[in-house]
């Protein structure tokens, strides 16, 4: 039968070694999140651009009423947004 002090040894040697994976993941994960967030540019979606705001507002006048209306019909029957929908 092992002695007292050797399973005690085992235990914190295992203990130890959960305690420096789960740092190493935290620090990953710090450095993962500080990579991520510098990849934005920093504006909201609410926050459109007036160069997108007059491409979707003129979305609708570069093509055929017809055909316009079958592709805002195939969006609202699919759930998609498009360019423009709003007018």
């Amino acid at each position: 039968m092992p002695k007292f002090s050797e399973v005690f040894s085992t235990t914190w040697k295992a203990l130890l070694a959960l305690f420096l994976i789960s740092v190493g993941l935290s620090v990953a994960y710090f450095i993962i999140g500080v990579i991520d967030s510098g990849s934005h540019t920093g504006s909201s979606d609410s926050e459109l651009t007036p160069s997108y705001t007059k491409s979707a507002d003129e979305r609708h006048t570069k093509v055929p009423q017809s055909r316009w209306n079958m592709v805002i019909a195939a969006a609202i029957k699919q759930h998609c947004p498009v360019e423009g929908m709003s007018k």
